[in-house]
């Protein structure tokens, strides 16, 4: 699959930010980054975590095919990502 080129999302009413394709080896940085969620007991924050953790683990190891993820950022911080 070729790679996602960066793209900037305007919301209106929020800030601007840019979604960029990364690859396996941001994935230590990604994780370290979402275990402080695994223990947030609100809106099933440490499910989607552990799904979320999971699927970037796998990938880590060569363990699924076909795997991507994209990450947003705002302002030099992590604003949200997806695995799949």
């Amino acid at each position: 699959m070729p790679p996602c080129p960066p793209k900037l999302h305007r919301a209106e009413g929020r800030r601007d930010h840019v979604v960029k394709q990364v690859d396996r080896s941001a994935v230590p940085l990604l994780l370290e980054a979402l275990r402080s969620l695994l223990i947030v007991d609100k809106d099933c924050y440490d499910i989607v975590c552990a799904r979320t953790y999971t699927e970037l683990l796998g990938w880590m190891r060569h363990r699924v095919r076909d795997e991507y993820c994209l990450v947003g950022f705002a302002k030099l911080d992590t604003a949200c990502f997806s695995a799949s």
